[in-house]
């Protein structure tokens, strides 16, 4: 049976289409996991990111590479799992959410290799005596 998604902040014309490949168990099951998630229950976080790590990790991937993408996309799984609370699954689905903090822990990865790389810069040489000085 296909499920008929409705929401009143969207057209039901936008909805429609999406509605032809989901199935009403596929709704409910996705509506479970993300209250499990929301409520903090046990296994949900590995769940979640049974569900929604391979998305997380290939938005990571290609914004800072393979190598940085697994420490970002951990950090992306823990700042969710304690900040739970704040995830309202009747605002939006899990994934746009999850979403939304890999985008934040990107920009802050960017962030922290420029500080880095600004550190490690050498020194402008012009000031310094040379040896015929």
């Amino acid at each position: 049976m296909i499920a008929t998604l409705t929401r009143p902040d969207r057209p039901q014309d936008t909805l429609h289409r999406y509605a032809e490949c989901v199935t009403t168990a596929e709704i409910r099951a996705i509506g479970a996991a993300e209250a499990a998630f929301a409520r903090g229950d046990d296994d949900a976080l590995r769940k979640a990111y049974d569900e929604h790590g391979r998305l997380v990790y290939t938005f990571c991937a290609r914004a800072l590479g393979p190598e940085r993408a697994n420490d970002v996309t951990q950090e992306v799984f823990l700042s969710a799992w304690r900040a739970r609370d704040r995830f309202d699954p009747a605002k939006g689905n899990l994934a746009a959410w999850l979403t939304g903090i890999a985008k934040n822990r990107i920009i802050d990865a960017v962030r922290a290799e420029k500080r880095h790389s600004d550190r490690r810069a050498p020194e402008s040489t012009d000031d310094m005596p040379t040896e015929s000085e």
